[in-house]
C-alpha cells in the first residue's frame, strides 16, 4: 500500500481551504489557513525537489515552534523526504553529529537559528544545503503535492537523548505515524472539527 502522511494536510486544505489551520501564538497571534498552510508546504517541497532532493533523502528542521516548523515538516514530507527534527537548544556539535550519523542534505532553519545552523553544517563537513525556511518557499516557483510513497518509507528520525552513550535515531515510517495520528485524534482525543489544540511542547 502507499501513503504519504503529509496527505493529512493536504487533503484537509482541499476540504476547508478558507479554514484556519494554524495560529501561531508567539507572533502576536500570526494565523494562516489550510490552503495557505498547505501551499508553504508544498513550495517547500517544490524547493527540495528542484534541489534534486526525494524519497530517502534525510532533510533535517531547525526553528522555534510556529509556522516555519510546520511548513518545513510537511514539505519535506510531501517531498517524499525524511524529516530529521533538530530540538532548538541544541549546540552546534549536536546538530553535526546528527547531520552526519544521519547523511543528511539540507537543513532548513529560521532566522534566529540558521548562524548555528551554518556552523553545524561546517563541524559536520558535508556539503548540506543550509536555507531559511522562508526563502524556501519564496524560491520555489511552484508547488508540488504530497508524493505517494510506501507506508514502510520513513517519514521522520528522532534521536534520543543520548544521556547514556551517543544519540541513536528512531525510524517512524508514514504508515505508523499516520495510524498513530488517527488513533490519537479519532479515539484518545476524540477531537471534533471545531476543537482548537494547543501545543507547548516542542515540535522538534
Amino acid at each position: 500500500m502507499t501513503a504519504n502522511v503529509g496527505s493529512f494536510l493536504h487533503r484537509w486544505a482541499q476540504r476547508v481551504p478558507e479554514r484556519t489551520g494554524i495560529v501561531d501564538a508567539g507572533r502576536k497571534e500570526l494565523a494562516l489557513s489550510y490552503a495557505t498552510l498547505d501551499e508553504q508546504a508544498a513550495r517547500v517541497a517544490a524547493h527540495l525537489a528542484k534541489s534534486g532532493l526525494g524519497r530517502g533523502d534525510r532533510v533535517a528542521i531547525c526553528t522555534a515552534n510556529g509556522i516555519e516548523f510546520v511548513a518545513a515538516w510537511f514539505g519535506a514530507v510531501y517531498a517524499g523526504c525524511t524529516t530529521l527534527p533538530i530540538p532548538v537548544m541544541s549546540t552546534e556539535h549536536e546538530i553535526a553529529f546528527r547531520l552526519r550519523h544521519s547523511g543528511c542534505s539540507a537543513l532548513l532553519s529560521d532566522a534566529e537559528r540558521i548562524s548555528v545552523a551554518r556552523g553545524a553544517k561546517a563541524r559536520s563537513g558535508l556539503p548540506v544545503d543550509v536555507l531559511l525556511v522562508e526563502e524556501a518557499i519564496d524560491r520555489a516557483g511552484t508547488t508540488l503535492s504530497p508524493r505517494e510513497l510506501p507506508e514502510q518509507s520513513v517519514a521522520m528520525l528522532l534521536y534520543t537523548s543520548g544521556t547514556t552513550g551517543a544519540a541513536k535515531a528512531v525510524c517512524i515510517t508514514h504508515g505508523s505515524l499516520a495510524a498513530h495520528t488517527k488513533a490519537l485524534v479519532e479515539q484518545t482525543l476524540r477531537l471534533g472539527e471545531e476543537d482548537r489544540v494547543l501545543g507547548t511542547l516542542p515540535l522538534s
